[in-house]
């Protein structure tokens, strides 16, 4: 699903939009971002640094 994310990502700089048929493979990459959804979010640098703290431990 990594690769499918890094694909969309070079896409969204062209303006495109991957669009899936598939419901197996819609579910998939649901499940995968929601299991990812915080390296995502810090990957696309979309959070507040008040609510993302690094912690010192």
């Amino acid at each position: 699903m990594h690769l499918y994310w890094r694909i969309q990502q070079d896409l969204n700089c062209m303006g495109e939009q991957i669009y899936f048929h598939d419901p197996v493979m819609i579910r998939a990459l649901k499940l995968w971002v929601h299991k990812n959804i915080t390296g995502l979010t810090l990957a696309a640098e979309i959070f507040d640094e008040k609510s993302v703290q690094p912690s010192l431990n």
